[in-house]
């Protein structure tokens, strides 16, 4: 079974609902023993929860689904270029895919740059191969549904489309935790 990670990245304190935080669930799940060092803010869960479609643009403009990339481990990365987390994120997230390729993992950028800034957002991308920037450009709706409640932030689906953990805060992608981690996601 493979895993889609989703991820969001920016500020990590900005937007922060603190009912959210002290409503937060303890670690559950068999992901619950990853949640150190450098995942030491991650959220897991008992069980796999689906993870609301938002309406998603590709660099083209064209409609694109997560749903489309079951089969996969998918990591969406939630970010923006106004973020000075997501650029030093972004990079390493295109070291994380190259680390990974062919093995059932796919990291998923989502900006949520608004639509005049999409070129920047494209530009930034393209300095960062193999990523494409995916776009949510109604950036209230995105991370209402989603329940980002700031930046930067990383969702993390299995190969079925469900969220099986999460982290609203910044991370270091080139860890032995977050190895482990997308270890066991591409395993299971």
């Amino acid at each position: 079974m493979a895993a889609m990670v989703v991820g969001v990245t920016g500020c990590a304190t900005a937007g922060r609902d603190p009912a959210h935080e002290a409503a937060r669930p303890p670690q559950e799940g068999p992901l619950k023993g990853y949640a150190t060092g450098a995942l030491s803010h991650l959220e897991t869960f008992e069980t796999p929860r689906p993870l609301v479609e938002v309406p998603l643009f590709d660099k083209d403009q064209q409609p694109v689904r997560l749903d489309d990339l079951r089969g996969d481990v998918v990591v969406v990365h939630i970010w923006a270029t106004w973020v000075a987390p997501s650029r030093f994120e972004v990079p390493k997230l295109a070291q994380v895919q190259q680390r990974y390729a062919g093995r059932g993992l796919r990291v998923v950028p989502v900006s949520v740059d608004t639509p005049d800034q999409s070129g920047n957002a494209n530009a930034f991308m393209q300095q960062n191969p193999p990523l494409e920037a995916w776009f949510a450009p109604d950036l209230s709706s995105a991370m209402t549904e989603w329940g980002v409640w700031g930046l930067p932030a990383t969702i993390f689906l299995d190969r079925e489309g469900r969220e099986v953990a999460r982290i609203d805060s910044q991370v270091d992608w080139n860890t032995p935790e977050v190895t482990a981690l997308l270890d066991r996601l591409v395993a299971d």
